[in-house]
């Protein structure tokens, strides 16, 4: 018979002494990876296992994919949602733009054109799922320009029509610079 080399080395079918078997792995457990230690003090390291990967689970990540390849991305409706908001408040500052000159309506309503047409190619590539909002933000930004350049043309006439009037009238008195642009007003339009 022979006798064992070393006294503190177990016997077949012994478990070590003052150590516990490792426990095995526990479902949702990540194996460990080349180079790292199984964790159970035998000092060897085991490869990862290379599979499938975790299941998704509530309330996990869900852009992950449990089969591998691409991961899930959810829609990104941001842009068409921020065209839909400027193409409103481009139509709302068209009330605002007779006072100014239509500029605050033709400064967003270019902003809201270029946020509605790059939110257009989102919806065609896929990568959004608003197409309607983002085609009524383009719509409402393309009307408030519209309507801007309008009123800066009306702007202008206006300054333009009170320019002549304020000419022919210059030199003359209060009441008789009322009279003239009075006269000068009824004249132009019957």
């Amino acid at each position: 018979m022979s006798t064992p080399s070393d006294p503190d080395q177990p016997r077949y079918g012994q478990e070590p002494a003052g150590d516990r078997p490792p426990e095995p792995p526990r479902y949702g457990d990540a194996a460990p990876g080349y180079g790292q230690s199984s964790g159970d003090g035998s000092g060897y390291d085991r490869p990862s296992s290379g599979g499938y990967g975790e299941p998704a689970r509530y309330g996990g990540d869900a852009s992950a994919s449990p089969y591998g390849g691409e991961p899930h991305q959810e829609p990104r409706n941001g842009l068409g949602v921020a065209a839909l908001v400027v193409g409103i408040v481009a139509l709302l500052s068209v009330c605002v733009g007779i006072f100014l000159a239509g500029i605050p309506a033709v400064v967003i309503g270019v902003v809201g054109i270029v946020l509605g047409v790059g939110a257009r190619r989102r919806v065609k590539r896929g990568e959004a799922t608003n197409g309607g909002v983002a085609t009524t933000g383009l719509v409402l930004s393309i009307v408030s320009l519209v309507l801007g350049i309008l009123s800066i043309v009306l702007f202008a006439v206006g300054l333009s029509f009170f320019g002549d009037i304020a000419e022919q009238c210059q030199g003359l008195t209060g009441a008789e610079q009322e009279q003239c642009v009075q006269d000068q007003t009824e004249s132009l339009f019957g």
